[in-house]
């Protein structure tokens, strides 16, 4: 059995439940759940919401996983889920299901244990205590730690670095002038938002509320080599644009290359010391830990990295 928390909202939502589907009527799993979030939309769009609907969810499917046909009406529920509750528009929604879904079945539905694990690390500890996996680490210091001492400042004349730092560059290699700018979802002026002319849509060098095309980036870069004084560059990753519903890993490593290019292009006799950001894997901040292998780990991300910078040299 599982548990499902005491609370009146939950309680609700099991009566809500059993009222959507009978006993004696039998429904997919993703038609109850998307009767379920189209009911709660219509009272509100609050957190608490999006968390009832999440234990619920999890309540029906948990038990399940590993039947055939499981996997399709989870990124169903998900995607239903998400329209219902009016978080994104159909195409984020069903991007995000399909896009989230090894993680779904994978780390989420098979390694952690309870609703509230599972919904916690979803939404939050305002919906649940999430899995923490440092609560289980024990960490031995080393004895006779060195007294602290104090930092002292170079002297004057001391040999000095100027450290360009590029970061959260964001290029939006679908970036197209005169596509919609405000098109409802999360980026726009970008394929395939609606063409609406240079006169009314996004301009040539990017939009505020757009991420930035590929001449806007090759401009800075210009500009940057032309007038400023530098010795090394910290590049600190998210490289990447934030359309997370529709990213590849192919997407993702031909960004990277792309910026990479520009980099040599016009900085060829700087150091680079690159780090990753959150978005450039695929999906967006799934980074699994070396002990996972095959085709989930990050292998085709590290190894392609390893490779570009062993060339470089």
């Amino acid at each position: 059995r599982v548990q499902l928390e005491r609370g009146p909202s939950m309680l609700f939502l099991c009566f809500l439940l059993s009222l959507l589907v009978p006993p004696s009527q039998s429904a997919s799993i993703a038609h109850i759940a998307h009767r379920l979030a189209t009911a709660l939309s219509k009272i509100g769009n609050s957190s608490s919401i999006e968390c009832d609907v999440c234990k619920v969810t999890v309540f029906l499917v948990k038990p399940l996983v590993g039947l055939p046909g499981v996997e399709d009406e989870v990124v169903k529920i998900i995607s239903d889920a998400c329209m219902g509750l009016h978080i994104e528009d159909q195409t984020v929604c069903d991007g995000i299901a399909k896009e989230f879904r090894p993680e779904v079945f994978g780390v989420l539905l098979d390694r952690y244990v309870t609703i509230d694990e599972i919904c916690g690390a979803i939404f939050g500890d305002t919906c649940a205590e999430p899995y923490d996996p440092l609560d289980n680490w024990t960490l031995t210091i080393p004895p006779n730690k060195p007294p602290v001492r104090q930092p002292v400042p170079p002297k004057a004349g001391s040999p000095q670095w100027k450290i360009l730092h590029l970061s959260d560059v964001h290029h939006d290699v679908e970036y197209e002038e005169g596509r919609e700018i405000d098109c409802g979802e999360p980026v726009c002026c970008r394929v395939p938002n609606k063409f609406v002319g240079k006169s009314g849509g996004a301009g040539k060098w990017g939009e505020y509320a757009c991420d930035p095309p590929r001449q806007t980036l090759e401009n800075l870069f210009e500009f940057i080599n032309k007038t400023v004084d530098f010795d090394v560059i910290y590049w600190t990753g998210d490289v990447p644009a934030h359309n997370v519903w529709n990213q590849s890993r192919s997407d993702q490593l031909d960004v990277i290359r792309d910026v990479t290019s520009l980099l040599l292009k016009y900085f060829p006799r700087k150091p680079v010391y690159p780090a990753l950001g959150n978005h450039e894997s695929a999906p967006v901040n799934s980074f699994p830990p070396p002990f996972i292998t095959g085709n989930e780990s990050m292998a085709w991300l590290y190894d392609y990295l390893s490779d570009e910078r062993s060339e470089e040299r």
